[in-house]
């Protein structure tokens, strides 16, 4: 990624501020107290959902594990979001799907940054053993019938995509024939790597979390890294809103790594 095709982090901090209904920077009030506050209205009444999927290192057509992570701001309108956004977070719904035609391999080749092997370590809730035909299906649903608490199950909630680093994401969704404007109603995509990266090095999940104090264990599982993609974009966008130097504190390795002549353009 070059400077010039780097992302503009105070205009998708600002965008995702407003869909989860928390003030921008430049609008906060000193006097406004985000451990107790009545939130403002989110916009588009949206579900952030994030997805990771994993391919086979060595065949990327074979898919192995989908994750998929879920937070709706029905809830999060109705609850302050408490100390670093734990009460917001404490509502993510996650899922875990591992495809059971590709379930002997494993990634310990390229794997970098956690544990290989994990695909069994899914940490909120009860993996799903299916098939590639059925995960297809089902991911697909998940993406156009997202649960929330109101509503008609037939009413088609406007859906923010969010990912890490989520080109390769979004090319197994093509792959699976999975249309996000179709089966999903995908309103906007944010990638959690353009809000802690600097310009043409992007920083990895395990460093964004880590950085946040988010826990990385069993990471590359599917279903842990789409929960923990979710988990830092509430704790950035919460702390954005209210406590900006600290969140650039926490992330200050990644907004401002070393730089070496190779970095440059």
């Amino acid at each position: 990624m070059t400077p010039k095709d780097q992302p503009d982090r105070d205009e998708i901090f600002d965008k995702v501020q407003a869909l989860f209904g928390l003030p921008q920077v430049h609008n906060a009030s000193s006097a406004f107290d985000p451990e107790t506050c009545t939130q403002i209205r989110p916009l588009k009444d949206a579900v952030f959902m994030a997805i990771d999927i994993e391919a086979c290192e060595t065949d990327q057509s074979k898919i192995t594990e989908v994750g998929i992570a879920m937070l709706d701001t029905r809830v999060t309108r109705r609850i302050s979001p408490g100390e670093g956004a734990a009460a917001w977070t404490a509502t993510i719904l996650a899922r875990h799907y591992i495809t059971k035609d590709f379930i002997e391999l494993e990634n310990t080749k390229y794997v970098k940054g956690g544990e290989p092997g994990t695909k069994q370590d899914f940490a909120y809730g009860t993996s799903q053993v299916i098939s590639i035909g059925k995960l297809k299906n089902w991911f697909r649903y998940d993406l156009g019938h997202p649960p929330y608490p109101d509503g008609d199950v037939k009413e088609r909630r406007p859906i923010v995509l969010v990912g890490h680093g989520m080109q390769n994401d979004l090319k197994y969704l093509e792959a699976m024939k999975i249309r996000l404007e179709s089966d999903a109603n995908v309103v906007e995509k944010i990638d959690t790597q353009d809000l802690c990266s600097y310009r043409s090095l992007p920083a990895s999940l395990e460093a964004m979390l880590s950085q946040l104090g988010i826990d990385t264990t069993a990471s590359h599982n599917a279903g842990n890294d789409a929960a923990r993609t979710l988990e830092a974009l509430v704790k950035m966008v919460f702390l954005n809103a209210y406590y900006p130097k600290m969140l650039h504190d926490a992330l200050k390795t990644t907004l401002n790594p070393p730089i070496t002549a190779e970095d440059l353009p």
